[in-house]
């Protein structure tokens, strides 16, 4: 029988702690993401707490390197203590679409449609990050995989539930094209259609 893996054992620990977080429930802060999302209804996640990098992370069900294998699950972290409840439910949403495209074929189709819209610059600039992550962060992934996992998914989470910096719209970082597209997702989101 295959030895448990560390991960996964502090995982089950931290799964079994109060899910308590600002004075509510991680799951309240859940139920309010779908209230004000009804695209997310049938989108079947788990919200955890737990230890890393980072103000929150999410994991597939499928993932190899999931504590979670077997269900979608948002886990929120300590750089995360603090967030007021509104900004704590704007992350999460930002976390479910990583999860969207790959559990919706619509909102597959519109992140397939938003990436076709990114024009010679937007590519250009997302190599370039794509390069600082290799030298500065360690990505290991190669380019297309970390623009579908990563940036194609921060551009969208920037304009959809972007944090109190709303970086991406500051910086212009999206064209009318760009625009267009993400407004059929938030669309979407507020729909379900």
């Amino acid at each position: 029988m295959p030895r448990e893996s560390t991960l996964l054992k502090e995982a089950k620990v931290i799964e079994t702690r109060s899910p308590k977080l600002l004075g509510g429930d991680i799951n309240d802060v859940k139920n309010d993401v779908i209230k004000q999302n009804p695209g997310l209804k049938n989108l079947d996640f788990d919200i955890t707490r737990g230890e890393g990098r980072g103000g929150s992370e999410t994991f597939r069900k499928e993932e190899i390197r999931s504590p979670f294998m077997g269900r979608d699950t948002i886990q929120i972290r300590p750089a995360s203590n603090g967030l007021s409840k509104k900004d704590l439910t704007r992350s999460v949403l930002g976390e479910t679409l990583h999860l969207l495209p790959i559990r919706n074929p619509r909102f597959k189709q519109l992140k397939n449609e938003f990436t076709q819209s990114l024009n010679e610059q937007q590519m250009a600039f997302a190599q370039r990050r794509y390069e600082s992550a290799r030298q500065n962060e360690g990505e290991t992934r190669p380019f297309w995989q970390w623009f579908e996992v990563s940036w194609s998914d921060a551009l969208i989470r920037g304009f959809i539930a972007p944090d109190n910096n709303d970086e991406f719209r500051k910086n212009k970082a999206y064209s009318p094209e760009n625009i267009e597209v993400l407004k059929k997702m938030q669309n979407f989101l507020k729909s379900g259609e």
